[in-house]
Parts: C-alpha cells; structure tokens; sequence
C-alpha cells in the first residue's frame, strides 16, 4: 500500500452549518484522491471568532491506491478542497 498524506484544515463557519456538510463538500471536491475527512476539534469563543460561529477543525487524508502522490499534488487538490469547502459553507479559513 502506498503511502498517506494527512492535512488539517480549520474553518470558521456560522453555527448553523453541520459536520455533515463539511465532509460532503470536501469528499466531493476531493475526489477519489480524498481518502477519509474526519472531524477533530469543534471550538467557540464570540471575542474570539464571533458570535454565532464557530471553529471546526479536520483531518484529510490523501492517498493513492497505485502509486505515491507527489506532495505538489496533495497541496494542489488539498487547496481546490478548501476553496470548495468555503463556497459551500460560506466558511473562512482560521487565522
């Protein structure tokens, strides 16, 4: 088996929104590159992020099935990822 790439990714994002969106979006972003999206961190501070968002962070893991993936390609398609995440969440990266 090939090796695995593993990338986090933090989001704030209005309270609303749910892991289940999260993971949807990025799993159909990543493709069959995207092996597992698993969430890790949920964190709420108003002063901090503001009020009625919060923080979800997660963990990508990027693996290909017949070779190794190049770390140019994991940051390329990890980045097409996060810009379809945000669009479809309305979310921003956290600071």
């Amino acid at each position: 088996q090939y090796p695995a790439v593993e990338m986090d990714m933090a989001l704030v994002v209005s309270e609303d929104v749910t892991c289940q969106q999260v993971v949807q979006s990025a799993t159909s972003a990543g493709g069959k590159m995207l092996e597992s999206v698993k969430l890790f961190d949920v964190f709420r501070d108003a002063e901090k992020i503001g009020e009625g968002m919060k923080s979800m962070a997660f963990s990508l893991v990027y693996r290909d099935p017949e070779r190794t993936l190049t770390s140019e390609e994991v940051e390329k398609k990890h980045e097409h990822v996060l810009q379809k995440v945000m669009k479809a969440t309305g979310g921003k990266l956290r600071d």
